[in-house]
């Protein structure tokens, strides 16, 4: 799995790392997405934040154990409407 068929696929329930981000306080959180909107992830650890996309760098463990780095502004797309987008 590349970058561009990860971004084509559902990170519901993917583990992810965010290891850039313009907000400090974002750097190093870690969780599983359980929520997605255009702008945002929902994760969820020892608590739930929601993280915004934009200016924030993934990285995401795909389900067969890849890690793969990725920038939020390329996933600012409602879920359903990324695969229309990018493919």
């Amino acid at each position: 799995m590349n970058k561009k068929t990860l971004i084509q696929e559902t990170f519901i329930g993917l583990e992810v790392e965010i290891t850039e981000a313009r907000c400090k306080g974002y750097i190093g959180l870690k969780g599983r997405i359980v929520d997605e909107t255009k702008n945002t992830f929902l994760l969820e650890n020892d608590r739930t934040r929601r993280v915004p996309k934009k200016d924030v760098k993934f990285r995401i463990i795909t389900s067969d154990g890849r890690r793969i780095e990725v920038s939020g502004s390329m996933l600012m797309h409602r879920p359903e409407d990324r695969i229309k987008k990018i493919g």
